[in-house]
């Protein structure tokens, strides 16, 4: 769902802003607060986040949902060029004594081990650095990929144009194939929510909206917004 561009600040951004022509992936691991631990679970996800960003010398974000997940979800992105560097990043945690303590303890705070997601970002329109998140996922009906992808990018430039935001559009290569995920930046949650209810009264957005039901399985979309925890 929920991901430095080179230039120090940490953001979903990723490299792709400034390094034209790179393959870029972003990898999440979301996690769930069981009952009545949603603040403990808070602070273990920004320490996770330093302490992983420490160990891989790779920008991190920590996340928390919102709306559109369920309630105490929280996530931990960063980008990739390949999974070449991702297996280089992992390889680093495993040696980690801070993360390996932070391991040990999370089972008092998360109802489930994280599930992981890989996405190839494939369209890009001036993302920056974001305090909070617009995500939207869909899955393709099959037989219709590439006009989905081609659709895809269409959605991406009239709302990063029609909101005057920066957007990336990515699409899943774990676990699921062939899902579409829009996200778009905001300066603040309530800009966020702003934004949200331009697109609701957006009659070319809510038109492309109708569009979809050819290219994607129906109720499939899953919407959410996150804001960053550091």
């Amino acid at each position: 769902m929920w991901h430095d561009d080179g230039s120090g600040s940490r953001g979903l951004q990723t490299r792709a802003q400034v390094i034209e022509g790179v393959t870029v992936f972003i990898y999440s691991a979301q996690l769930i607060a069981k009952p009545g631990q949603q603040q403990p679970a808070m602070t273990q996800i920004v320490e996770a986040r330093q302490v992983i960003e420490d160990a891989t010398g790779r920008p991190t974000s920590a996340w928390a949902a919102v709306v559109g997940a369920p309630l105490g979800s929280f996530a931990i992105s960063t980008a990739v060029e390949s999974v070449a560097e991702l297996m280089e990043s992992q390889a680093k945690l495993g040696v980690s004594i801070e993360y390996a303590g932070l391991a040990a303890a999370s089972a008092e705070v998360w109802s489930a081990p994280a599930e992981t997601r890989f996405g190839r970002v494939i369209g890009s329109t001036n993302y920056e650095f974001s305090e909070a998140l617009i995500s939207m996922t869909t899955t393709t009906i099959q037989g219709s990929f590439s006009s989905a992808i081609a659709f895809g990018h269409e959605v991406m430039e009239h709302v990063s144009a029609a909101l005057g935001n920066g957007g990336l559009l990515l699409l899943s290569e774990a676990p699921e194939i062939g899902q579409l995920t829009w996200i778009f930046g905001n300066e603040s949650p309530e800009a966020a929510a702003e934004n949200d209810a331009k697109l609701q009264s957006d009659a070319d957005y809510l038109a492309l909206y109708d569009r979809a039901n050819e290219l994607f399985v129906p109720g499939s979309t899953q919407r959410s917004v996150a804001v960053r925890l550091g």
